[in-house]
Order: structure tokens, then sequence, then C-alpha cells
């Protein structure tokens, strides 16, 4: 017998199965997203931690006919540090301490190091732990690097101590100013958390979107540099809290979509005691502030330091006027 062969039909398909492809695509995707942010998030670790070594050479202050000095530091946990000492106009002009970004050097800050230095004051501009030409092979523990620059210029009879960083460098001025009084103003230009209580909700979408990256970032900052000393000595609210009587500037870029700069700078100015400043600069994005107006940005940052002039290290003055 001829077995009939019966052609089988495929079941339609309908509203319903296409409603939950385009509701898997998008899902996917997202998920997709996450994962890679979360990936992203646990590298960018390592670039904090073990960052990429910039060195500077060979140019010096001498070419731009400042005076200067080579410096040497040497910090609380016994690691050697380069820098270079931007002689004041008079003994009288506060020094401001400046620390560049992640992977930076000295040389990163200098536009805005010459600047302030043709207006007097004195600059110090250093190389912290495991970047440029200084030592160590881990970045934990930096802001003993910025006690070590206070230290230098308190034993070389400086009148009053400023520190201006960016970046990774403003959350490390921030944190030594919380621990020593020998620094008398902050300037924090794109400060970040340090840990992740230091964190705000995200305030937009791409905010959100990116939120598994930064939780994944600032909990692996914290776990994995605890073993060799510690990113940071306390989270970064506490820090500005411990700053009062001391002038604080926090400076965040506008422009980003995320508006995580700006989100993180109110978050600790609102934790900051007085006298403080928040200065938001619309449409630029981290850092870009000078470039974007390099006389605004050196006079309104010469007008915050300019009450240190002449000033003794306890003397407070009236910074209500300044910003």
């Amino acid at each position: 017998m001829i077995a009939t062969i019966v052609p089988t039909t495929r079941p339609k398909r309908g509203c319903r199965y296409y409603r939950n492809l385009v509701l898997l695509i998008p899902l996917a995707m997202l998920m997709a997203h996450q994962i890679f942010a979360l990936y992203s998030g646990y590298v960018g670790v390592d670039e904090v931690l073990y960052p990429k070594r910039s060195v500077f050479c060979c140019d010096t202050p001498a070419d731009a006919g400042i005076t200067y000095r080579d410096v040497e530091l040497i910090t609380q946990d016994n690691l050697k540090l380069a820098a270079w000492y931007l002689l004041p106009a008079d003994e009288l002009q506060p020094t401001i301490i400046m620390a560049h970004g992640a992977s930076g050097n000295r040389i990163n800050l200098w536009n805005i190091a010459a600047a302030l230095q043709a207006k007097g004051f004195g600059i110090l501009l250093l190389e912290m732990r495991a970047h440029g030409a200084s030592e160590g092979a881990i970045f934990t523990r930096g802001w003993l690097d910025i006690r070590a620059a206070a230290e230098y210029l308190t034993a070389e009879g400086v009148n009053a101590i400023g520190a201006y960083g960016f970046s990774l460098g403003a959350n490390m001025v921030i944190q030594a100013a919380a621990q020593s009084n020998q620094i008398d103003a902050v300037v924090a230009d794109g400060a970040s958390p340090v840990v992740l209580s230091d964190m705000p909700l995200p305030v937009t979408l791409a905010g959100w979107l990116y939120l598994g990256y930064d939780v994944m970032y600032w909990t692996q900052l914290e776990a994995r540099s605890a073993p060799v000393g510690g990113f940071a000595a306390m989270p970064m609210r506490e820090a500005v809290s411990r700053l009062a009587g001391r002038p604080l500037l926090l400076i965040a870029a506008g422009a980003e979509s995320s508006g995580f700069e700006r989100s993180v700078a109110q978050n600790l100015y609102e934790a900051a005691a007085e006298p403080k400043v928040l200065w938001v600069i619309e449409d630029v994005y981290h850092g870009g502030g000078f470039d974007a107006d390099p006389v605004g940005f050196i006079e309104r940052i010469a007008a915050f330091f300019a009450p240190l002039r002449g000033a003794p290290s306890s003397f407070v003055p009236d910074w209500s006027a300044v910003g």
C-alpha cells in the first residue's frame, strides 16, 4: 500500500507572537548593554589602580620664563614623588597644589598652572604615585601625595596653601584636606564618588542605562583597593563635611547626557560645610572649563584663592562674594 503523505501546515502566527517579538528584541538589547556596562565597569577599575604611565620630557618651566625648583616629595609611606615648584611673586602669596587626573602627569594642568602663577600665586605641580616620574606601582592612598606636598610647603614657610585637583586629583585634594588643616582652600574640578554610597541616583535615561557600569565600578574600586591601602580614606560626602571653615569650590561639567558629573557635584555640595560654592559649567564636558573660556576660568579660580593672600593659615576670610 502506498502511504499517503499529508502535507503539514505551519500554524499561523498571530498578533501576540509579533507583539512578544517586538518586546523581546529591545529587552535583549538592554540586557546585552548592561552586561557590557558591567564588564566595562570592572575593567575601568584597572585603569585607575594601574594607570598607564605618561612621562613628560623634556621642557621645563624655565623654558616659559618661570622661576621654579625641581622637587622630590617623600610620602608618609616612603614613596618619592616628582614635582615642580613654580615660585610665587612674593612671600605673602599663597601656593596652590595642583593634582592631575588618572593616567596624567604634571604637564596636564600646565596651562592653568602657568596662568595662575602669572597672577602671583606659587604653584606646586606634582605627579601622584604610579604616575609620570613618581614611584609606586598601584594608585592607592593617593591622598598621602597631597599631604606630602602640603608638608613640604609648610616646611618652606609658605603663608597659605590652596589645592586644585582635576578628576582623580579632585578626589585626592578633598581627601587630603579632610585630614590636614595645612590646606586652607580647595578647588575640585570633576570630582567623583569613591565608594558606592557616594553615588547619586541617576537623573536621566542615559544615567539609568549606565547604572550597571557605575555600580560595578564603585563597588569593585573599593573592594579591589582595600587589601593594598584603599583608594580613599573615607567616603567623599564625609570628606567634604570635614572642611568646615575652609572654602570649597566644586566644578562640574554640564554637557554630558547622563548628568552624572553635575549630580555628583550637587550631592557633594549638599554634604559640604560652609563656605562652599558650586559652579556648573554648561555646554562643556569633563575638564573642559578652561578650554571653553581660558580667561574667565582663570579669573574665577584666582578670585577664589585671592583671599588667602597675606593671610595666616588660621585666617577665615569672608567668602560670600566668591561664586
